[in-house]
């Protein structure tokens, strides 16, 4: 309910960075970020250490195309998926930088960004502690 609160109010603020790390977003409250992102002028959003399911993260990755962001920053925010739908949306993004650490990436979603990050304008990636990489998952991104 506090994160539709702040949402609702977020157009109207010309706000370019926004931290909300480690304030217990839960999918539902990206997903009320997600309806108004958009409309914002935020172009930097820090949303680690939050607990987002994985359809507060596809919401936010539908919405991503529209937004203004350039860095996007999701350490450590869902070990239930939804980071490949971000994968899948960098191509029509202007997302510079990404961090998508410490989310339990898998093999796939190590392949799915080799093929993505030659499409999108991403300059700086992290997938940093995403133990389940190896070096297979290494291998595929190099």
């Amino acid at each position: 309910e506090q994160m539709k609160i702040l949402a609702e109010g977020l157009p109207m603020i010309p706000i370019k960075t926004m931290a909300l790390q480690g304030n217990m977003i839960s999918g539902i409250g990206a997903e009320y970020l997600a309806k108004i992102l958009p409309f914002c002028q935020i172009t930097d959003l820090n949303l680690s250490y939050n607990n987002i399911a994985g359809n507060g993260v596809e919401a936010l990755a539908k919405t991503l195309p529209q937004s203004k962001l350039i860095i996007l920053r999701l350490y450590q925010v869902t070990r239930q998926g939804g980071i490949k739908a971000v994968l899948h949306s960098l191509p029509q993004t202007r997302i510079r930088k990404l961090n998508i650490a410490s989310n339990a990436l898998t093999c796939g979603e190590a392949k799915l960004a080799a093929e993505i990050l030659p499409l999108c304008s991403l300059r700086d990636i992290d997938l940093s502690w995403n133990e389940m990489l190896g070096d297979d998952g290494a291998k595929i991104i190099v």
